[in-house]
């Protein structure tokens, strides 16, 4: 791997991680993740519009109304659960989610492997989530229902 493209992942696990804590500290969760959803989408749009075929916009939209549910769940769930409680949930599920959307979609085959794998980094960082949720006191029970 060349040293740019060391630099671009990280470049983009930091703004991963910034959006995240800005979220979080956010005073309205939910119109910056609007604002978030929206800016990706158009300051994206140039580099791609004549890069895209027709045919790929529908699924491009289907991923954007995805991405924009996920987001908004996020910003919901930063009201109401820590970020080092959610975080590792959230990430944790996304493993299974592409899986599930490859096997369903794409038509992807998953080999006993790749289940075992998926299994371990969702259920490890599941785990992460729960635990950091039982040493703030509180049970696993109320990760399910909103709280203040």
């Amino acid at each position: 791997m060349t040293l740019s493209i060391v630099a671009l992942i990280t470049l983009s696990a930091c703004i991963h991680v910034g959006w995240n804590l800005i979220l979080k500290q956010s005073q309205a969760r939910q119109l910056t993740s609007w604002l978030s959803i929206c800016m990706a989408g158009f300051g994206t749009l140039p580099f791609v519009w004549a890069q895209t075929t027709w045919h790929i916009w529908g699924i491009a939209l289907l991923g954007a109304l995805f991405q924009a549910g996920y987001s908004l769940l996020l910003a919901y769930g930063y009201d109401h659960y820590d970020l080092g409680v959610l975080y590792p949930i959230a990430r944790g599920v996304a493993p299974l989610l592409s899986a599930i959307w490859a096997s369903l979609w794409l038509g992807d085959q998953i080999h006993l492997g790749g289940v075992i794998a998926i299994i371990l980094i969702t259920g490890g960082t599941i785990w992460i989530g729960v635990r950091q949720q039982q040493v703030h006191g509180r049970s696993w029970r109320k990760i399910g229902r909103a709280h203040v």
